[in-house]
Protein backbone atom coordinates (compact mmCIF):
# COMPACT_ATOMS: atom_id res chain seq x y z
CA UNK A 1 0.00 0.00 0.00
CA UNK A 2 2.92 2.24 0.86
CA UNK A 3 4.55 1.72 -2.29
CA UNK A 4 1.11 2.82 -4.36
CA UNK A 5 0.48 5.68 -2.65
CA UNK A 6 4.43 6.43 -2.99
CA UNK A 7 3.41 6.09 -7.10
CA UNK A 8 -0.20 7.83 -6.91
CA UNK A 9 1.51 11.10 -5.08
CA UNK A 10 4.88 10.88 -7.85
CA UNK A 11 2.17 10.37 -10.53
CA UNK A 12 -0.10 13.43 -9.92
CA UNK A 13 3.22 15.56 -9.54
CA UNK A 14 4.29 15.07 -12.62
CA UNK A 15 0.84 15.74 -14.16
CA UNK A 16 1.03 18.97 -12.71
CA UNK A 17 4.24 20.04 -14.07
CA UNK A 18 4.30 18.04 -17.05
CA UNK A 19 1.13 20.04 -18.38
CA UNK A 20 2.74 23.21 -17.14
CA UNK A 21 6.11 22.79 -19.08
CA UNK A 22 3.57 21.51 -22.02
CA UNK A 23 1.91 24.94 -22.12
CA UNK A 24 4.23 27.13 -21.58
CA UNK A 25 6.78 26.15 -24.19
CA UNK A 26 4.60 26.31 -27.09
CA UNK A 27 5.89 29.75 -29.09
CA UNK A 28 3.95 31.45 -31.62
CA UNK A 29 6.64 33.07 -34.31
CA UNK A 30 4.54 36.06 -33.95
CA UNK A 31 6.39 36.35 -30.45
CA UNK A 32 10.18 35.50 -30.69
CA UNK A 33 12.28 38.19 -30.29
CA UNK A 34 13.85 38.98 -33.38
CA UNK A 35 17.68 39.18 -32.09
CA UNK A 36 17.19 35.65 -30.52
CA UNK A 37 18.41 32.41 -32.09
CA UNK A 38 15.25 30.67 -32.64
CA UNK A 39 15.07 26.57 -32.74
CA UNK A 40 11.82 24.68 -33.39
CA UNK A 41 11.61 21.05 -31.81
CA UNK A 42 9.48 19.14 -34.15
CA UNK A 43 8.39 15.26 -32.53
CA UNK A 44 6.40 13.18 -33.59
CA UNK A 45 3.20 13.93 -32.16
CA UNK A 46 1.97 16.46 -29.81
CA UNK A 47 0.73 14.42 -26.81
CA UNK A 48 2.16 11.79 -24.29
CA UNK A 49 4.43 11.79 -21.36
CA UNK A 50 7.52 10.70 -23.32
CA UNK A 51 7.15 13.69 -25.33
CA UNK A 52 6.29 16.27 -22.61
CA UNK A 53 9.65 14.46 -21.31
CA UNK A 54 11.68 15.22 -24.54
CA UNK A 55 9.79 18.94 -24.15
CA UNK A 56 11.49 19.33 -20.55
CA UNK A 57 14.70 18.45 -21.60
CA UNK A 58 14.30 21.07 -24.83
CA UNK A 59 13.27 24.32 -22.50
CA UNK A 60 16.64 23.32 -20.43
CA UNK A 61 18.79 23.96 -22.86
CA UNK A 62 16.73 27.09 -23.67
CA UNK A 63 17.26 28.31 -20.53
CA UNK A 64 20.89 27.35 -20.40
CA UNK A 65 21.89 28.52 -24.01
CA UNK A 66 19.73 31.65 -24.33
CA UNK A 67 17.80 30.65 -27.38
CA UNK A 68 13.88 30.80 -28.28
CA UNK A 69 12.41 27.74 -28.61
CA UNK A 70 9.17 27.00 -30.81
CA UNK A 71 7.79 23.69 -30.47
CA UNK A 72 5.23 22.14 -32.75
CA UNK A 73 4.22 18.16 -33.79
CA UNK A 74 1.22 16.66 -35.40
CA UNK A 75 -1.92 15.36 -33.23
CA UNK A 76 -1.09 11.94 -33.90
CA UNK A 77 2.21 9.71 -34.42
CA UNK A 78 1.28 8.85 -38.08
CA UNK A 79 0.60 11.54 -39.66
CA UNK A 80 3.43 11.86 -41.85
CA UNK A 81 2.66 14.17 -43.92
CA UNK A 82 1.58 16.74 -41.35
CA UNK A 83 5.35 16.41 -39.99
CA UNK A 84 6.68 16.90 -43.56
CA UNK A 85 4.26 20.03 -43.79
CA UNK A 86 5.42 21.44 -40.33
CA UNK A 87 9.61 20.53 -41.66
CA UNK A 88 8.96 23.05 -44.66
CA UNK A 89 7.06 25.51 -43.04
CA UNK A 90 9.82 26.70 -40.73
CA UNK A 91 12.59 26.16 -43.48
CA UNK A 92 10.56 28.98 -45.41
CA UNK A 93 11.05 31.26 -42.22
CA UNK A 94 14.69 30.39 -42.36
CA UNK A 95 14.85 29.20 -38.50
CA UNK A 96 18.48 28.97 -37.54
CA UNK A 97 18.27 25.04 -36.77
CA UNK A 98 15.56 22.26 -36.54
CA UNK A 99 16.06 19.74 -33.66
CA UNK A 100 13.28 16.77 -35.73
CA UNK A 101 12.37 13.29 -34.38
CA UNK A 102 10.86 11.86 -37.76
CA UNK A 103 7.82 10.45 -37.85
CA UNK A 104 9.24 7.98 -41.41
CA UNK A 105 12.60 6.91 -42.09
CA UNK A 106 11.70 7.63 -45.80
CA UNK A 107 9.44 10.25 -46.07
CA UNK A 108 11.18 12.72 -44.33
CA UNK A 109 14.38 12.72 -46.46
CA UNK A 110 13.47 15.66 -48.82
CA UNK A 111 12.94 17.96 -46.26
CA UNK A 112 15.79 17.46 -44.26
CA UNK A 113 18.00 17.70 -47.22
CA UNK A 114 16.54 20.70 -47.96
CA UNK A 115 17.05 22.47 -44.88
CA UNK A 116 20.14 21.21 -45.11
CA UNK A 117 21.31 22.96 -48.63
CA UNK A 118 18.77 25.86 -47.18
CA UNK A 119 21.87 26.38 -44.54
CA UNK A 120 19.66 25.48 -41.86
CA UNK A 121 21.11 22.64 -39.26
CA UNK A 122 19.07 19.74 -38.54
CA UNK A 123 19.56 17.47 -35.66
CA UNK A 124 17.99 14.23 -34.99
CA UNK A 125 16.46 12.89 -31.95
CA UNK A 126 14.43 9.84 -30.92
CA UNK A 127 15.15 8.38 -34.74
CA UNK A 128 16.71 8.79 -38.19
CA UNK A 129 16.22 9.30 -41.54
CA UNK A 130 17.68 7.45 -44.82
CA UNK A 131 19.84 10.75 -45.71
CA UNK A 132 23.25 11.70 -43.93
CA UNK A 133 22.06 15.36 -44.66
CA UNK A 134 22.07 16.34 -41.23
CA UNK A 135 24.29 17.95 -38.35
CA UNK A 136 23.74 15.68 -35.34
CA UNK A 137 21.92 12.37 -34.25
CA UNK A 138 20.98 11.79 -30.46
CA UNK A 139 18.94 8.54 -30.33
CA UNK A 140 18.30 5.09 -28.70
CA UNK A 141 20.07 2.10 -29.82
CA UNK A 142 16.61 0.62 -30.59
CA UNK A 143 18.51 -2.79 -32.27
CA UNK A 144 20.01 -2.96 -28.79
CA UNK A 145 16.52 -1.98 -27.30
CA UNK A 146 14.97 -4.96 -29.09
CA UNK A 147 17.69 -7.48 -27.78
CA UNK A 148 17.05 -6.46 -24.49
CA UNK A 149 13.35 -6.62 -24.43
CA UNK A 150 13.92 -10.30 -26.13
CA UNK A 151 16.44 -11.04 -23.47
CA UNK A 152 13.92 -10.16 -21.17
CA UNK A 153 11.57 -11.53 -22.57
CA UNK A 154 13.40 -14.83 -22.21
CA UNK A 155 13.99 -14.70 -18.92
CA UNK A 156 10.68 -14.17 -17.55
CA UNK A 157 8.53 -16.55 -20.06
CA UNK A 158 11.36 -19.06 -20.87
CA UNK A 159 12.46 -20.64 -24.07
CA UNK A 160 9.32 -22.07 -24.80
CA UNK A 161 6.25 -19.65 -25.39
CA UNK A 162 4.15 -18.17 -27.91
CA UNK A 163 4.37 -14.13 -28.20
CA UNK A 164 2.41 -11.35 -29.52
CA UNK A 165 4.17 -8.18 -31.04
CA UNK A 166 2.42 -4.76 -30.60
CA UNK A 167 4.44 -2.24 -32.47
CA UNK A 168 2.98 1.34 -33.41
CA UNK A 169 4.37 3.10 -37.40
CA UNK A 170 5.16 0.58 -39.74
CA UNK A 171 8.06 2.66 -41.73
CA UNK A 172 9.06 3.72 -38.40
CA UNK A 173 12.90 3.26 -38.02
CA UNK A 174 11.94 2.76 -34.29
CA UNK A 175 10.06 0.24 -34.88
CA UNK A 176 12.13 -1.44 -37.29
CA UNK A 177 15.04 -1.73 -35.65
CA UNK A 178 13.10 -2.71 -32.35
CA UNK A 179 11.33 -5.36 -33.87
CA UNK A 180 14.72 -6.73 -35.23
CA UNK A 181 16.48 -6.76 -31.92
CA UNK A 182 13.67 -8.63 -30.66
CA UNK A 183 13.79 -11.33 -33.30
CA UNK A 184 17.47 -11.74 -33.08
CA UNK A 185 17.30 -12.92 -29.82
CA UNK A 186 13.90 -14.91 -29.97
CA UNK A 187 14.93 -16.97 -33.62
CA UNK A 188 17.84 -18.32 -31.09
CA UNK A 189 15.35 -20.49 -29.45
CA UNK A 190 13.49 -22.82 -32.01
CA UNK A 191 10.44 -22.98 -29.23
CA UNK A 192 9.72 -19.54 -29.14
CA UNK A 193 6.24 -19.21 -31.84
CA UNK A 194 6.00 -14.93 -32.91
CA UNK A 195 2.25 -15.30 -33.57
CA UNK A 196 2.00 -11.76 -35.02
CA UNK A 197 3.27 -7.79 -35.11
CA UNK A 198 0.41 -5.98 -35.44
CA UNK A 199 0.64 -1.97 -35.74
CA UNK A 200 -1.43 0.35 -33.16
CA UNK A 201 -0.32 3.50 -34.84
CA UNK A 202 -1.08 6.21 -31.94
CA UNK A 203 -4.19 4.83 -30.57
CA UNK A 204 -4.26 3.29 -27.50
CA UNK A 205 -7.74 1.65 -27.79
CA UNK A 206 -6.31 -0.28 -30.62
CA UNK A 207 -3.01 -1.66 -29.15
CA UNK A 208 -5.60 -3.27 -26.09
CA UNK A 209 -7.91 -4.61 -28.73
CA UNK A 210 -4.33 -6.02 -30.44
CA UNK A 211 -3.68 -7.37 -26.93
CA UNK A 212 -6.94 -8.97 -26.16
CA UNK A 213 -6.76 -10.52 -29.26
CA UNK A 214 -3.11 -12.22 -28.63
CA UNK A 215 -4.84 -13.38 -24.78
CA UNK A 216 -7.85 -14.86 -26.48
CA UNK A 217 -4.73 -16.73 -28.50
CA UNK A 218 -3.67 -18.09 -25.37
CA UNK A 219 -0.22 -16.24 -25.88
CA UNK A 220 2.21 -16.59 -22.87
CA UNK A 221 4.14 -13.17 -23.55
CA UNK A 222 3.19 -9.56 -25.72
CA UNK A 223 5.32 -7.34 -26.41
CA UNK A 224 4.76 -3.38 -26.71
CA UNK A 225 7.03 -1.62 -28.93
CA UNK A 226 6.59 1.84 -27.74
CA UNK A 227 4.37 4.07 -25.00
CA UNK A 228 0.72 3.55 -27.02
CA UNK A 229 1.33 -0.25 -27.71
CA UNK A 230 2.51 -0.42 -24.06
CA UNK A 231 0.13 1.41 -22.25
CA UNK A 232 -2.72 -0.84 -24.36
CA UNK A 233 -1.35 -3.99 -23.31
CA UNK A 234 -1.28 -2.80 -19.77
CA UNK A 235 -4.84 -2.21 -20.00
CA UNK A 236 -5.64 -5.43 -21.11
CA UNK A 237 -3.70 -7.36 -19.10
CA UNK A 238 -4.90 -5.45 -15.78
CA UNK A 239 -8.56 -7.09 -16.67
CA UNK A 240 -7.15 -10.41 -17.61
CA UNK A 241 -3.80 -11.02 -16.33
CA UNK A 242 -3.21 -14.42 -18.59
CA UNK A 243 0.31 -13.19 -20.16
CA UNK A 244 3.42 -11.65 -19.41
CA UNK A 245 3.87 -8.26 -20.36
CA UNK A 246 6.92 -6.08 -21.42
CA UNK A 247 6.55 -2.40 -21.93
CA UNK A 248 8.41 0.06 -23.62
CA UNK A 249 8.58 3.69 -21.88
CA UNK A 250 7.49 4.84 -18.59
CA UNK A 251 4.29 6.80 -18.97
CA UNK A 252 2.10 7.68 -16.02
CA UNK A 253 -0.22 4.78 -16.47
CA UNK A 254 2.88 2.59 -16.88
CA UNK A 255 4.13 3.42 -14.21
CA UNK A 256 1.16 1.90 -12.06
CA UNK A 257 0.87 -1.17 -13.87
CA UNK A 258 4.75 -1.69 -13.52
CA UNK A 259 4.01 -0.93 -9.42
CA UNK A 260 1.49 -3.49 -9.74
CA UNK A 261 3.20 -6.26 -11.72
CA UNK A 262 0.58 -5.94 -14.65
CA UNK A 263 3.37 -5.09 -17.03
CA UNK A 264 5.85 -7.45 -15.64
CA UNK A 265 9.16 -5.25 -17.44
CA UNK A 266 9.49 -2.05 -19.76
CA UNK A 267 12.57 -1.05 -21.52
CA UNK A 268 13.35 2.76 -20.50
CA UNK A 269 14.79 5.30 -22.61
CA UNK A 270 16.00 9.00 -21.74
CA UNK A 271 13.79 10.90 -23.49
CA UNK A 272 14.88 14.43 -21.71
CA UNK A 273 18.32 13.70 -22.67
CA UNK A 274 17.70 13.59 -25.96
CA UNK A 275 15.22 16.67 -26.33
CA UNK A 276 18.05 18.65 -24.16
CA UNK A 277 21.11 17.46 -26.33
CA UNK A 278 19.37 17.69 -29.75
CA UNK A 279 18.71 21.68 -28.64
CA UNK A 280 21.78 22.69 -27.26
CA UNK A 281 23.39 21.23 -30.60
CA UNK A 282 21.02 22.42 -32.65
CA UNK A 283 22.21 25.74 -31.21
CA UNK A 284 25.62 25.88 -30.39
CA UNK A 285 27.16 23.76 -32.64
CA UNK A 286 29.92 20.85 -31.86
CA UNK A 287 32.18 20.75 -28.66
CA UNK A 288 34.49 18.00 -27.03
CA UNK A 289 31.62 15.86 -25.44
CA UNK A 290 29.81 14.56 -28.33
CA UNK A 291 32.19 15.09 -31.55
CA UNK A 292 30.67 11.96 -33.45
CA UNK A 293 27.74 13.06 -35.89
CA UNK A 294 25.38 9.74 -34.08
CA UNK A 295 25.22 9.49 -30.54
CA UNK A 296 23.33 6.64 -28.78
CA UNK A 297 21.66 7.16 -26.02
CA UNK A 298 21.70 4.55 -23.08
CA UNK A 299 18.49 1.98 -22.30
CA UNK A 300 17.78 0.43 -19.05
CA UNK A 301 15.24 -2.85 -18.29
CA UNK A 302 12.85 -1.34 -15.29
CA UNK A 303 10.25 -3.59 -13.09
CA UNK A 304 8.65 -3.19 -10.39
CA UNK A 305 12.22 -4.46 -7.98
CA UNK A 306 14.18 -1.84 -9.50
CA UNK A 307 11.91 1.12 -10.27
CA UNK A 308 12.79 3.39 -7.00
CA UNK A 309 16.10 2.41 -7.01
CA UNK A 310 17.82 6.07 -6.47
CA UNK A 311 19.67 5.69 -10.16
CA UNK A 312 16.45 4.95 -11.67
CA UNK A 313 14.63 7.84 -9.87
CA UNK A 314 15.53 10.43 -12.98
CA UNK A 315 14.01 7.33 -16.05
CA UNK A 316 11.09 6.44 -14.36
CA UNK A 317 9.90 10.05 -13.07
CA UNK A 318 11.45 12.19 -14.77
CA UNK A 319 9.50 15.43 -14.33
CA UNK A 320 10.29 14.89 -9.79
CA UNK A 321 13.60 14.02 -9.87
CA UNK A 322 16.45 16.42 -10.21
Amino acid sequence: MRRLIIVVILVTITIGIGIAFYNDSVIPLSEIEVNQKTIVLITKMKYGDYWKSVLKGAEAAEQEFGITLVYDAPNEEDDIQGQIDMVEFYIERNVDGIVLAASDYEALVPVVEKAFNNGIPVVLIDSHVNSNSYYKSFSTDNYLAGIQAGETLIELAGEDAKIGVISFVKGSENAIQRERGLKAVLEEYPNIEIVDTMFCGSSIEVAETFAMIYLDQEVDAIIGLNAIASMGLGRALNRHKEAIGIGFDTTLEEITFIDQEIIDATIVQNPYGMGYLGVKYAAIGSDEAFPDKDNKIDTFVITSENMFLKENQKLVFPFNVE
